[in-house]
């Protein structure tokens, strides 16, 4: 499970990128998230609905929507199996995410540029040993293009 700092980011990462944008389509395959109502007509309710806005309680992700109503989503529910790591310290809050999210069962990338540390001898170590046991280490130019490249695919699919 991801820590309140992780969703946070996300939060802050998807808001300026959903706010605005219009569901097409919604497919709900629990029908328990929807009870007692049909989740098929929840489905159809959803598509063409406007984004408002984010927030976030906790560990979830709410989606503000025009009409007044608000979906939840837990990052692990909606199939995240990923994480970005950046921030600071190095050492500290950078390490203890890292870890945490590892043991939760995500692939976690560390971006080298966007982390620090309080001595340049710290940053280097922690990152040397994060990269060989809980993350892959990469550069930002590295990340930025593989980002690029997912949604490349999904603009062809």
């Amino acid at each position: 499970m991801p820590e309140l700092p992780e969703v946070e980011t996300v939060r802050r990462g998807l808001e300026p990128r959903l706010t605005g944008r219009t569901i097409e389509a919604a497919d709900i395959r629990d029908g328990r998230l929807t009870a007692p109502r049909d989740p098929l007509e929840v489905s159809l309710e959803l598509g063409g609905e406007r984004v408002s806005g984010m927030g976030r309680r906790g560990k979830y992700l709410l989606f503000e929507l025009d009409s007044g109503r608000t979906l939840v989503a837990h990052l692990r529910k909606v199939g995240a199996d990923s994480l970005i790591i950046c921030g600071e310290s190095t050492s500290g809050c950078v390490r203890a995410s890292t870890v945490d999210a590892y043991s939760y069962g995500f692939h976690n990338v560390v971006v080298e540029e966007c982390t620090y540390d309080r001595s340049l001898l710290s940053h280097k170590v922690n990152l040397f040993d994060l990269h060989h046991k809980y993350a892959d280490v990469m550069h930002l130019d590295e990340v930025l293009e593989h980002l690029a490249g997912l949604a490349g695919a999904r603009t062809a699919a």
